[in-house]
């Protein structure tokens, strides 16, 4: 290909093979890697991804789905009587339920209606022993 010229006397050499140098159509154009590794680097790419989605599974999604499940089967139970904790820090005893609204006694002779998904547990034993004193 000695000799060969495009226009204007710029010889190609994008196409030009010379001994001891690597052909620039396969260096720029072909990258791509042996046969049969491509697969295995995509696979190794996604194992970290794995790996994140089981630690966040186990430290962050099944504990909230546990705590969830605790706190509906409380809710399902509760019946006149219960002294609860409130969203909003309310104590008070359970007086009268409906399907989405409770009613609890705070004091002597006043009572509030709340809705059930803001009870968020039962008292324990040191608070209501606090709160009847």
């Amino acid at each position: 290909m000695k000799g060969a010229r495009g226009e204007g006397g710029v010889i190609p050499s994008l196409f030009l093979l010379d001994e001891g140098r690597i052909d620039k159509v396969s260096f720029l154009g072909f990258m791509t890697s042996p046969p049969g590794q491509g697969q295995a680097s995509a696979w190794l790419q996604m194992v970290p991804l794995v790996v994140i989605f089981v630690i966040f599974y186990f430290l962050l999604i099944r504990p909230a789905r546990n705590r969830q499940k605790q706190t509906q089967k409380m809710l399902d139970s509760l019946k006149s009587g219960d002294k609860v904790v409130t969203s909003g820090g309310l104590l008070g005893t359970v007086v009268g339920i409906d399907p989405g609204i409770v009613q609890l006694r705070i004091s002597d002779k006043v009572k509030v209606d709340v809705t059930r998904s803001s009870i968020t547990g039962l008292q324990d034993q040191e608070t209501s022993a606090r709160t009847e004193a």
